[in-house]
C-alpha cells in the first residue's frame, strides 16, 4: 500500500492505493482511493492507502458473518513507519493534536473489529528505483 501526494498539481487532494495479495491462490484485488481536504498530504495518502485493504476486509466479514478467522495473521506491508506503528497499537490512544487523526483513528477501530490478526510490516519505499522487478520479494523489502 502507499500514498501519493503532489502539491503542484493540488494542495488539497491526495491519494493512497493497496494490493491484496494472496500467497495461496496467488489471486489479487487493487484499489485506490482519493481525498480532497485541507489536511492533504504525503502522510494522508499513506493512511488512505491503509485503509483500502481494511475496508475491503470489512465488507468481506459483515456480508459472511459466519466467518471466524481469528487464529489466521494476516500480514500487511507499508512503507510509512506511522501506518505500520499504528497499525500495530490498534489500543493505543491518539494525541489530541494528531495530524490525520481521522484517519488514523479509522485505521485502529477497523483493525480491532476485523475477526484476523493484523501484523503492520515496514518495507522499504521505492525498492523498484534500484532493484530490478524480477529481483523484487513479494512486498519489495529486499
Amino acid at each position: 500500500m502507499g500514498g501519493s501526494y503532489m502539491s503542484k498539481l493540488s494542495q488539497t487532494a491526495c491519494s493512497g492505493a493497496f494490493i491484496m495479495h494472496c500467497t495461496d491462490t496467488k489471486l489479487e484485488v487493487k484499489g485506490c482511493m482519493a481525498d480532497a481536504s485541507p489536511y492533504a498530504d504525503n502522510y494522508r495518502g499513506e493512511f488512505l492507502g491503509a485503509l483500502g485493504p481494511l475496508l475491503v476486509l470489512r465488507a468481506v466479514f459483515m456480508a459472511n458473518p459466519q466467518v471466524d478467522c481469528l487464529h489466521v495473521r494476516l500480514g500487511l506491508h507499508c512503507d510509512y513507519k506511522g501506518v505500520v506503528t499504528h497499525g500495530n497499537q490498534p489500543l493505543a490512544a491518539i494525541k489530541t493534536d494528531q495530524v490525520q487523526a481521522d484517519l488514523i483513528r479509522l485505521q485502529k477501530i477497523y483493525s480491532r473489529v476485523l475477526r484476523v490478526q493484523l501484523q503492520w510490516h515496514h518495507v522499504k519505499g521505492h525498492s523498484d528505483d534500484t532493484t530490478q522487478f524480477a529481483n523484487l520479494y513479494l512486498w519489495s523489502n529486499n
